[in-house]
């Protein structure tokens, strides 16, 4: 999900719209989510995306300094090794 978000590039999130990859994407603005099991979302999602796409371009999703700071590698590795710190 982290590689996604640092690509820049907007996300059509096929997942469960309660879990923790919704969260993240609906809180960065990254893109769009469905649930798997909902396809015509999917397929209305797809072809809105498409047609933006034809329109203009589908723009890159800029996060914030602070947003990409705290999803990053090194809060990411920073954050395991405190769990495993606490755990050991």
């Amino acid at each position: 999900m982290f590689e996604y978000l640092a690509a820049g590039r907007p996300i059509l999130a096929v997942v469960p719209p309660d879990g923790a990859a919704a969260q993240l994407i609906r809180e960065t603005r990254a893109g769009v989510v469905v649930g798997p099991d909902d396809v015509d979302g999917i397929r209305v999602a797809l072809e809105v995306l498409h047609a933006r796409f034809l329109e203009s371009g589908l723009p890159a999703v800029e996060l914030s300094e602070k947003l990409r700071d705290r999803l990053g590698r090194r809060a990411r590795v920073e954050e395991m090794a405190a769990l495993l710190r606490a755990i050991a």
